[in-house]
């Protein structure tokens, strides 16, 4: 359905989100136009207005879209047509590496020498993930006291989605980035310098675990 056809971009020529498309797309053989528009806000009213088919949009804007544009979700917040989640399509695409390695946690500085702040810095952060996961929707009513636009900009999406988040141990985070890196270089060699990083990019998350 998508082969050959025109998709919205939001962002800048070779950002994350476009090279992340490419991947998935060229693993399955298809091809696509890509037509960078100004903002997410304007991909949707393009979508809306019927100058455009297909949209590529990073949360918060595809929840909104997927909301303006009425297309019924199911109770766990997934839409029931028309919408990839790329999320699942990778993980679908990639079962040898189901995750997208999205974000580290690094601590810089005098604090980075302190293995008690480590620690405690780590367990910390698992203990918030652990209880965003099991209480989504306490998660976002903090995120919206905390963060107010941030949490202005989740309202209406599925709280389950938006507290979708995993933890990984150093081994298998390691082996997911190195995958990720891979297929970065093989579409898009400028997104990562040209070339693989060297061990010690790895080594460096098991030096302070």
């Amino acid at each position: 359905m998508l082969n050959g056809e025109e998709i919205l971009l939001p962002f800048g020529p070779g950002e994350m989100p476009e090279v992340v498309l490419r991947i998935l797309m060229k693993k399955h053989g298809l091809s696509f136009m890509p037509r960078h528009v100004g903002s997410a806000l304007e991909a949707v009213g393009m979508l809306r207005s019927s100058r455009a088919k297909h949209a590529f949009l990073v949360e918060p804007a595809a929840g909104k879209a997927i909301s303006a544009l009425g297309i019924q979700i199911d109770a766990a917040g997934n839409p029931l047509r028309g919408c990839l989640d790329i999320r699942a399509l990778w993980a679908e695409t990639f079962p040898q590496s189901p995750y997208m390695p999205l974000g580290a946690l690094a601590v810089f500085g005098s604090l980075a020498d302190s293995r008690e702040a480590l620690t405690a810095i780590r367990a910390s952060y698992v203990e918030g993930v652990i209880h965003a996961r099991e209480h989504p929707r306490m998660a976002l009513e903090t995120t919206g006291v905390v963060f107010p636009v941030l949490g202005r900009s989740l309202e209406g999406m599925g709280v389950e989605r938006v507290c979708d988040i995993h933890i990984m141990d150093s081994d298998h985070a390691a082996m997911m980035v190195t995958f990720f890196l891979t297929q970065l270089l093989e579409v898009s060699p400028a997104s990562i310098g040209g070339r693989m990083p060297g061990e010690g990019f790895l080594r460096l998350s098991n030096a302070r675990h």
